[in-house]
């Protein structure tokens, strides 16, 4: 008998001590709300003054029935008061660090929501991520993004939920997302009850996606090659990487004549890359100089030339490509690399720098004669140390490098955002 009521009392405590992890892990890098907010919809305002008119009427016409309608209409206002704000008193939140995305274009921002309170569930609860509120004598801010509201239909206690909605980031750079909010009017949408959340977060949008002549990318390869080839003369190529045994196919000019007079069998000379596999993406946005060539003042002209080099990275990784990028005037440089990681790490140096004007400096290296390069500028002096005989690209000349200019985003307007 001992012994039953001894195990009976160690599940017991299993089963608390399970509750209490459980508890804890509901609470464990979640936020709790900051604020609340109140707020009367159309429909309550209405029922309230329905309740006043049953109230006048029950007193003046001490009629039993209007007495008892009255009391249901406030037992209904205070049960939607009840209600709706305990069941938002036990919700905690935690925003996933959303991952960045081209300015206008939609991403994606997962949530978790988590219902610590032991006994009251959530219903029809609209999570929603804004900017903090303006205090007062604060300028009004730039709208910099839009955030989906997302619908969380059912919380039971003690549970945990994962949801999903879209942003759209509204121009390039930092956004900064400072509050989250839930908000219900639950049971009887008489009022829309609000919980505020201190919940910081900090992302990058890359520059917009523009398109951009995918041939430009060709041009400026051959344009490499021609160069190497005509300096080099008729047995021109790239830089020998070292020797190995003729195969059937191999060109006769690379045969390695003083090594295969060495040996017994014919060996060529093997290259370390092809000529114009290297390709430069220079950004100048140093100040324009007179007019250039279908100039428009509608445009935000760095913001297209930033947007510009973006995608010309995204082609060129595609391609296979190792693709570097120099910003003249902020001497950012990121040497050619191959794969889809330095894709990223040019759209992060676009997205991230500022485009103050400044003089064009000097490039910071040595360009190599089998490197290809696109210059991308505003109407600017050309920076010292740039080959004459690389691409140059003028955004204002929509026809040069725009495959569509009537599906340029908007937001690469002027005052758009």
């Amino acid at each position: 008998m001992t012994t039953a009521v001894h195990d009976t009392r160690a599940a017991g405590a299993s089963r608390a001590g399970a509750v209490r992890g459980r508890r804890s892990r509901l609470r464990d890098g979640f936020t709790r709300h900051t604020a609340r907010r109140q707020r009367w919809g159309a429909a309550g305002v209405l029922y309230v003054m329905t309740c006043v008119f049953l109230a006048l009427g029950a007193v003046n016409a001490q009629n039993n029935l209007l007495f008892l309608a009255f009391g249901l209409g406030l037992g209904g206002l205070v049960t939607s008061g009840l209600v709706s704000g305990a069941s938002l008193m036990g919700l905690r939140v935690k925003r996933r660090q959303p991952g960045a995305c081209a300015a206008g274009e939609p991403g994606v921002i997962r949530y978790e929501v988590a219902n610590v309170s032991a006994i009251m569930p959530a219903f029809c609860v609209v999570l929603e991520d804004s900017a903090r509120r303006r205090r007062k004598g604060e300028p009004r801010a730039e709208l910099a993004y839009r955030v989906s509201p997302a619908l969380v239909g059912h919380l039971g206690p003690r549970t945990l939920v994962t949801i999903e909605t879209s942003w759209l980031p509204l121009r390039r750079g930092w956004i900064d997302i400072e509050e989250m909010t839930l908000t219900t009017t639950f049971p009887f949408g008489l009022m829309r009850k609000t919980v505020v959340f201190s919940v910081a977060a900090r992302v990058l949008a890359w520059p917009s996606r523009v398109p951009v002549r995918p041939m430009l990318i060709d041009q400026a390869a051959r344009g490499a090659r021609q160069n190497l080839q005509a300096r080099r003369g008729a047995f021109g190529g790239e830089d020998v990487f070292g020797v190995r045994e003729y195969r059937e196919g191999d060109a006769i000019k690379d045969i390695a004549w003083r090594s295969t007079a060495r040996g017994q069998a014919v060996l060529v000379r093997q290259r370390a890359e092809p000529a114009g596999s290297r390709l430069w993406i220079t950004l100048n946005l140093s100040p324009a100089s007179g007019q250039g060539p279908g100039e428009s003042s509608e445009w935000n002209e760095p913001e297209l030339a930033i947007a510009c080099a973006g995608e010309l990275a995204r082609q060129a990784a595609d391609r296979g490509l190792s693709v570097g990028l120099c910003v003249t005037h902020t001497g950012t440089v990121l040497p050619p690399r191959e794969g889809a990681g330095q894709s990223r790490a040019i759209l992060d140096a676009l997205g991230a720098f500022a485009t103050e004007p400044n003089e064009p400096r000097s490039l910071p290296r040595a360009f190599r004669r089998d490197e290809a390069m696109v210059e991308i500028h505003v109407g600017g002096a050309a920076p010292a140390g740039l080959p004459g005989s690389r691409m140059r690209i003028d955004v204002r000349d929509f026809g040069a490098w725009c495959a569509d200019p009537a599906s340029v985003p908007a937001i690469l307007r002027k005052g758009a955002s």
